[in-house]
């Protein structure tokens, strides 16, 4: 079995309780190199209680988390990005008063402090080409943050999510503020890193979207597995009654 066999990251058994209330019981999730997976359900299913666990924001109480084969246990998100899990939230997290290259590479800056501006600037300008051109995605890198649209924004939080995480990428609710132009865009975006190989957890109540972008889906009601759907079955009907 060689490492591209095995599943890049699981869930077993995932409970989280608050106030002594399960918001996840027993929750399984496996993902394989280069798949998206959707997780759906209602609100209050407990999905982004799940995606928080898997992010290292919360700490399960019971069951285990399994990051290319091996038993992992996060404290915190940087434990999770230091594994290689990367989460791109609904609303932008970036610097609106840098640059895309710099955001892009913001806290892994080549070159040192002491350096003249330019010449940093020039570095960050390569280390940030390079990232684009290795997934074969275009960005305005010279261009203030400030200055880009809700798309555009998205498009470099996944970029630099997937210069940071080859282990997952979580997509929560990615297409809420997008047109249906941005959102082909966006689709065109995530066939690229499943190219590359990278899982994607996709996080959606637009269950339209699923069938054109899930290789197949998870579904959590009231903080449980309640069954999963390949692509062939993958239609809005099936997935929540």
């Amino acid at each position: 079995m060689t490492t591209d066999d095995l599943p890049r990251i699981e869930a077993r058994g995932v409970t989280k309780i608050f106030a002594g209330v399960p918001a996840l019981d027993k929750v399984e999730l496996t993902l394989y190199p280069g798949e998206v997976v959707g997780l759906l359900g209602e609100n209050g299913a407990g999905k982004s209680t799940l995606i928080k666990v898997l992010a290292g924001v919360y700490i399960p109480e019971h069951g285990e988390i399994k990051v290319r084969g091996e038993k992992v246990h996060f404290t915190e998100p940087l434990h999770a990005l230091a594994r290689g899990i990367a989460t791109v939230h609904q609303h932008s997290s970036l610097a609106n008063n840098l640059t895309v290259a710099q955001n892009l590479i913001l806290g892994r800056e080549p070159g040192v402090s002491w350096l003249p501006f330019w010449i940093r600037q020039k570095a960050i300008l390569a280390k940030a080409r390079e990232i684009t051109d290795q997934l074969g995605i275009e960005l305005p890198l010279t261009t203030l943050v400030d200055d880009l649209t809700v798309a555009q924004k998205q498009r470099v939080e996944i970029v630099r999510a997937a210069a940071e995480a080859d282990t997952l990428i979580i997509l929560d609710e990615p297409t809420a503020a997008l047109n249906p132009d941005e959102v082909d865009e966006l689709f065109e975006l995530i066939g690229t890193l499943k190219a590359k190989g990278i899982p994607v957890l996709y996080v959606s109540h637009r269950l339209d979207e699923i069938p054109r972008i899930c290789d197949r889906v998870e579904v959590l009601r009231d903080g449980k597995n309640v069954g999963g759907l390949n692509h062939e079955d993958s239609v809005p009907a099936k997935i929540i009654p």
